[in-house]
């Protein structure tokens, strides 16, 4: 008996029953996924130093990009597989809507285009920044769509090809043992969610869409269900739109050191034209697990002092700041900050 198969009966996991309602995984999955991406979002924005007002403007620029993420998805899919049909039928091409379900990637190439395009109309004020927002917006995708690849996986679809790798799992919707990408692919996800968010300083879109469009041109190789065609036959459909990805994540990193000098330019022409931005913050771990198990006694009142973060704002240049943190004891009652040993 295959690992994943002793662990897990995927067709029990397809529905779940909840107050007498049948609910389905992917579904589950997906809820707990955009509550995990507000709750990161949200976190990021506030540690940037985003003003309440800010964040207002842009959770409605995002609900808004989200909404084309899903249309994106689903426009994609109904289009490789009308592709698909097409080729295998000789008739001619039709978009049926009828046909398909939605693709990630295809959705989030959506997304990210319509972000960049509603920014400037609901952040005038602060339009050449987008980047540096969308950075936030890509470490809450990466967990979000690590919970969506653990539905998929659950739900049955987005399986691999037929396999004897001691990590497969049987499939009814495939009829054999197949690989289980999903997973393959919830596990990069959420490795790269913990690189990203403890360990890469800035440059966070760019090295999104290269990375992840990497391993998605090797991990469809290993994939074994219909995803339809793309007008390349030598390329599956997400691997034609990992390439785009990757394109545009190149393009992403020029154009962001091109707005970035033009500030500086800018700077050095009228200072008081351009007002400092947080472009990325540095956070120490390293004493964390220290200072959760230890501790540490008030010298005044002889009090359990608490962890806090302690924060400390330097220049980089003349547009750009730095928010280093890290944590200390704090004893709120006298005011006193002691650094962990």
């Amino acid at each position: 008996m295959n690992l994943l198969n002793f662990l897990f009966n995927v067709d029990k996991w397809d529905d779940i029953e909840l107050f007498g309602y049948s609910i389905g995984t992917y579904s589950i999955m997906m809820i707990i996924g955009i509550l995990l991406f507000a709750k990161i979002y949200f976190y990021r924005l506030r540690k940037m130093g985003t003003d309440e007002k800010t964040i207002d403007r842009l959770t409605i620029i995002t609900l808004i990009a989200g909404a084309f993420v899903y249309l994106g998805a689903s426009f994609f899919d109904t289009l490789w597989h009308c592709i698909e049909l097409s080729l295998t039928t000789g008739e001619p091409f039709k978009l049926d809507f009828n046909i398909g379900g939605i693709t990630f990637a295809g959705g989030i190439i959506t997304g990210i285009i319509f972000f960049f395009i509603i920014f400037p109309f609901g952040m005038k004020f602060d339009k050449n920044r987008s980047i540096n927002y969308m950075d936030q917006v890509v470490i809450g995708i990466l967990l979000a769509h690590c919970m969506g690849r653990i539905g998929c996986f659950f739900a049955g679809c987005c399986y691999g090809k037929e396999t004897d790798f001691f990590l497969g799992i049987y499939y009814s919707e495939a009829g054999a043992v197949v690989h289980p990408t999903q997973l393959y692919e919830a596990a990069f996800l959420l490795l790269s969610f913990f690189v990203f968010f403890f360990f890469v300083k800035n440059y966070h879109t760019e090295s999104y869409l290269i990375s992840y469009g990497i391993f998605r041109i090797l991990i469809e190789f290993l994939r074994g269900d219909d995803r339809g065609a793309s007008p390349f036959g030598f390329l599956t459909p997400s691997q034609f739109m990992s390439i785009v990805m990757i394109l545009g994540g190149i393009l992403i990193f020029f154009l962001r050191r091109r707005v970035l000098r033009k500030e500086l330019e800018k700077y050095h022409q009228d200072p008081e034209s351009v007002t400092p931005r947080i472009r990325y913050y540095e956070a120490s771990y390293k004493n964390l697990f220290k200072g959760l198990f230890n501790s540490c006694n008030c010298p005044t009142c002889n009090n359990k002092m608490k962890l806090s973060w302690h924060k400390d704002i330097t220049n980089v240049n003349e547009v750009e700041l730095k928010n280093t943190e890290h944590l200390v004891y704090l004893c709120k009652e006298c005011n006193i900050e002691t650094e962990i040993k």
